[in-house]
């Protein structure tokens, strides 16, 4: 027997290829779900990050230090055998809320630095143009105005 008459036999004649596709169906709708809610948590975790209040910030920090350290899986398991056991929930809505949690960690820390990546610049700019720390506010202001004026004019234009 040839590797191409196993595979025949294992997946079209014993009908292993429909179970292939309906696990392929679930990693599909737990990646969509997982990435929206994931992401959406994670620009909600990344402004608790920038809070002014020194406690909200500490707690958005150590939600993303320890969720970013531990293995998905730990994740996935403390979620069905801990979190959810005995809840009745469907292990398709654990798995989502899992890496949904795991998403959004990570979602959180790319946003937190891209934004303050973004400041860091706007700061040089102040800087090389010779701009005093008094004035910051205003130009930050009319720096962001100007920018949302532009996107504003390509949408209606």
């Amino acid at each position: 027997m040839d590797i191409g008459e196993i595979i025949y036999k294992t997946l079209i004649d014993g009908d292993s290829y429909k179970t292939l596709l309906k696990g392929l169906g679930m990693t599909l709708q737990i990646s969509l779900f997982s990435i929206v809610i994931g992401t959406l948590l994670g620009m909600v975790i990344c402004a608790l990050r920038r809070s002014r209040l020194r406690i909200i910030r500490g707690i958005a920090a150590g939600y993303i230090a320890v969720v970013r350290g531990s293995p998905v899986v730990l994740l996935l398991m403390l979620m069905y055998y801990v979190v959810f056991a005995g809840s009745g929930v469907s292990a398709l809505m654990v798995a989502v809320a899992a890496f949904s949690l795991h998403m959004s960690a990570y979602t959180a820390a790319c946003f937190y630095g891209n934004v303050q990546g973004y400041e860091s610049e706007r700061e040089e700019l102040l800087i090389t143009d010779d701009y005093y720390t008094d004035n910051v506010f205003y130009v930050t202001k009319d720096y962001d105005m100007d920018k949302i004026l532009e996107a504003m004019e390509e949408k209606q234009g």
